[in-house]
This record gives structure tokens, sequence and C-alpha cells, in this order.
């Protein structure tokens, strides 16, 4: 199969669908050994958010596995929206630790 090509922002879309999809899945007991694993990612997230916004780094709370995902959506696609067009740096590292998160996930 040939290596698709894809913009950093529709590998973020898509790699967040994927999980959070998954999340959905998983009973909480089988979330509770990856949790800190997704919140890690989506508190990463969150601070390339801010940093890009200007915004004083700040811990994403942790609210409960149950609302991981959602979280998890939030913090995308505010880092989606605070991007700009020089900033694809940053999101192929959101990407990137997206992929990974994924691949790790049961």
């Amino acid at each position: 199969m040939p290596v698709v090509h894809s913009s950093p922002h529709e590998r973020i879309v898509l790699e967040c669908g994927r999980i959070r999809d998954r999340l959905r899945s998983l009973t909480l007991n089988r979330i509770a050994p990856i949790a800190e694993a997704v919140h890690a990612v989506a508190e990463a997230i969150l601070h390339s958010d801010l940093r890009l916004e200007g915004r004083p780094v700040r811990e994403l709370p942790r609210l409960g596995d149950e609302v991981l995902e959602a979280q998890l959506g939030v913090v995308s696609t505010d880092l989606l929206s605070a991007a700009g067009p020089n900033d694809d740096e940053v999101l192929t590292e959101a990407a990137d630790a997206l992929t990974e998160l994924r691949r790790s996930l049961p």
C-alpha cells in the first residue's frame, strides 16, 4: 500500500478521531491503565495551543477517565483553531504524539 502524505492538520483530525473511537469502545477498567498516557498527550496538546495563543501554560485538569476522550477532542480542536499557516512544526509534533498514542492503545 502506498504511503499517503497528508498535512499535519489532517493527521491530527484522523488520529484524534481514531483514538476517541477506541476510547469510547473501552470499559473504564480497560481505560484505567492507559489513562495517564492519554492525559499526558492531551495536556501536551493543550500546552502547544496555549503557547500559540500567547497564553500562560497551565495544567489540564484530571476530570476522570470517563471524559478523557472528550478532553482530547477539545484540546485538539482548539490547537487546530489556533494554528496558523506557519505552525506546521507544532501540528506535526501533536500529530506524531497522537499516532504514537493510538499505536499504544489496547
